[in-house]
């Protein structure tokens, strides 16, 4: 099971396409080839806010985590395609799969400086961005340990299926 620690209650996709079907919580909806975000504004929308138009955005407005999985169709019609969520760091593996953990932002010390260059932090460097002088240039790189055992929060598994979890909404009404 994919875990939910470091999770946050958002993802967001460049682009993405194509025919899915929905697995939440466990539970698989056939969404007979409609848009992902159309099917989840249509049936999930006391739990899930779903935004697109090209790319698509989820958000978890419940108070529990949910754990999402996205199963291809390999509608030739609709062919699959995402770019990796912006707000994920990435662990590729030699058998073709990729793990995405939390982002790890660079976080300035000293007051006076602004982070900038955020980047999708390099699980073997551990670079996850820059800072520098506030409205200046130069500054420093920021580098954080995100450990040899990550929990990952995102995976796209071999057979094309994404498996995500979005952390519960926090935000009291």
């Amino acid at each position: 099971m994919i875990s939910c620690d470091g999770a946050i209650n958002s993802i967001h996709f460049g682009s993405f396409g194509g025919s899915w079907d929905i697995e939440l919580d466990g539970t698989r909806y056939a969404t007979n080839g409609d848009n992902v975000a159309y099917y989840i504004r249509n049936h999930f929308s006391n739990i899930l806010e779903a935004h697109d138009d090209g790319w698509m955005g989820v958000i978890n407005i419940d108070s529990v985590a949910h754990r999402i999985k996205l199963i291809p169709l390999n509608d030739p019609e609709q062919p699959n395609g995402f770019t990796a969520p912006t707000i994920q760091a990435a662990i590729y593996h030699q058998s073709g799969s990729t793990d995405y953990f939390p982002s790890l932002n660079a976080v300035c010390e000293n007051s006076n400086y602004e982070a900038w260059d955020q980047a999708i932090p390099e699980p073997e460097t551990g670079y996850v961005g820059s800072c520098r002088p506030i409205g200046g240039t130069g500054g420093y790189s920021v580098y954080k340990d995100i450990g040899t055992t990550p929990h990952p929060t995102f995976i796209e598994h071999e057979d094309g299926s994404l498996t995500f979890c979005l952390a519960p909404n926090n935000e009291e009404f």
